[in-house]
């Protein structure tokens, strides 16, 4: 019976705080425990309780672990896709006392992030979620999580259809970020995301021209292996944009010679040229060519290495493409399904639940 008293021990006693985790400039990744998540520096206790500093321009993200039980729940929620219960959660979190100075601020910024997720998939909801993320920026002005911050108010302003003051916002934060001189790919995300918002707004030709310049961007030669990493990835999704802007602008012809010598380039990566190769496969449906545009999309379904947004892409054009060939030789159900089931965060998964209902 002795034998069972420490399992018993072990059984009652509470789980250990989850550990936050900071993903340096330089690629790793460092568990710690977060004292202060500033603007500036970010401040860190090892678990002999030595802080230490670390400069903000040397990290990429900061994630603290969910240290309440308010806090697991919005994450839970949140990862359910249960956005109206995760944005609840969180908002408790964010009223609950704590002895963490930062508590609040991370709770606050899930809620305003789980709002913009409900926007997303609701449009009315984008009200609610720009206020919240406009208050949380403005009440944080120092934090790390600014940029984030205002990224996703950026982004729910856009689906609220305020495009100027999206763009507005967004030039602003890239002044401030060359101004405290923060990592330098937040830059290539906040000019990436003006072009998303001039491109909603129809603003082709300022999309396109700048998008333009942001493609021949090349990581600066001392740049850390993560920063360097995040921003070919930021550049890899320029380039697909921008076939998107040639497109929007002139047409899916007009983009045909764009896609070719991207899907040639050995540079491109395999989720650059996926994206491609859909965007020939748009341009072989857009000429009539329907069972070639419906094998090439296959193809991309079915071998290439593409991630969630691209994929999303691919299935939808394949889905198109199939009910005009009168849902040969899967229903084009099969593909609108798939989007949902595969990639539920994309921006086609509304649109191919509007077409299942």
């Amino acid at each position: 019976m002795l034998t069972l008293i420490p399992l018993l021990l072990a059984l009652s006693s509470p789980a250990a705080p989850a550990q936050d985790r900071l993903e340096r400039a330089d690629g790793r990744t460092v568990h710690a425990k977060l004292v202060s998540p500033g603007l500036a520096e970010v401040a860190i206790a090892a678990g002999d309780g030595k802080e230490s500093k670390i400069p903000a321009a040397d990290l990429l993200d900061v994630v603290p672990g969910p240290a309440t039980e308010l806090m697991r729940q919005g994450e839970a929620a949140f990862t359910q896709r249960d956005w109206s219960g995760a944005a609840n959660a969180f908002s408790a979190a964010a009223a609950e006392a704590s002895e963490v100075p930062w508590h609040a601020a991370w709770a606050g910024l899930r809620h305003g992030e789980s709002l913009l997720q409900s926007a997303r998939a609701d449009r009315a909801q984008a009200g609610a979620a720009v206020t919240a993320l406009r208050q949380w920026c403005d009440a944080n002005a120092e934090s790390f999580w600014l940029p984030r911050g205002r990224l996703a108010e950026a982004r729910a302003r856009v689906i609220a259809g305020d495009v100027d003051g999206a763009t507005g916002l967004l030039q602003a934060l890239s002044d401030l970020a060359f101004q405290r001189g923060l990592s330098k790919h937040l830059e290539l995300e906040i000019n990436l995301e003006r072009c998303r918002a001039f491109m909603a707004g129809g603003q082709f030709d300022v999309a396109n021209a700048r998008l333009q310049d942001l493609v021949t961007k090349e990581p600066p030669a001392d740049a850390p292996r993560g920063v360097r990493s995040r921003m070919l990835a930021l550049r890899g999704e320029a380039q697909i944009l921008l076939g998107d802007a040639i497109a929007a602008k002139s047409g899916q012809g007009a983009a045909t010679a764009y896609w070719e010598n991207l899907a040639r380039d050995a540079k491109a990566t395999p989720e650059v040229r996926a994206a491609a190769l859909v965007g020939l496969a748009a341009t072989a449906r857009a000429a009539g060519k329907l069972r070639e545009a419906q094998l090439q999309l296959a193809e991309v379904v079915a071998v290439l290495d593409a991630g969630e947004e691209v994929l999303a892409r691919a299935l939808w054009e394949l889905a198109e493409v199939t009910a005009q060939l009168g849902d040969h030789p899967l229903p084009a159900k099969t593909y609108y399904e798939r989007i949902l089931r595969d990639c539920p965060d994309s921006a086609f998964a509304v649109q191919a639940k509007a077409k299942l209902r």
